[in-house]
């Protein structure tokens, strides 16, 4: 979890290809409608939100029908959120990428995003409820690394 910028696509892929699991992009379950208003800088409200929440809910549960573990990239900001894509019996790892807000506005600008508008950064920080249960990453260290040190603190594999 964490802002955008943090690199959950980037370390989330890395983490299941060494996992051989399946990978969740939460992005790839925003509806066209939701994307257009992201691009345009509008957040979400709480309906459109929640629907695409349970979206990846589902994506979520129908992975780990056929898995012991999936990777899911997402940006869990409120507590609620994370709640609501948790799925009861599954044991879940919660890894945040944390980074400044300086350093996050210079990956996005400096990149090509699908939908995400920078402006939207701002509000991504005021809405982010930092977890109390999980493993914090210092977001702008190599992405390799980071993978490292969440295979040593939930998979013992390094």
């Amino acid at each position: 979890m964490g802002v955008a910028g943090a690199g959950k696509t980037t370390v989330g892929t890395l983490l299941a290809d060494s996992l051989q699991c399946p990978f969740i992009d939460s992005d790839d379950h925003q509806t066209p409608y939701a994307i257009k208003k992201l691009a345009a800088g509008q957040r979400l409200d709480d309906n459109e939100r929640n629907d695409w929440l349970l979206r990846i809910r589902c994506a979520l549960s129908d992975a780990l029908k056929n898995k012991n573990a999936v990777v899911l990239a997402f940006p869990g900001l409120r507590k609620a959120d994370r709640e609501i894509v948790e799925i009861g019996n599954a044991r879940t790892n919660l890894v945040y990428l944390k980074a400044s807000y300086t350093v996050l506005e210079s990956r996005i600008r400096s990149r090509e995003h699908r939908f995400f508008n920078p402006s939207l950064l701002e509000s991504e920080y005021a809405t982010l409820e930092e977890p109390t249960d999980a493993l914090v990453l210092d977001a702008t260290e190599r992405p390799d690394r980071l993978v490292a040190q969440i295979e040593r603190r939930f998979y013992d594999l390094s």
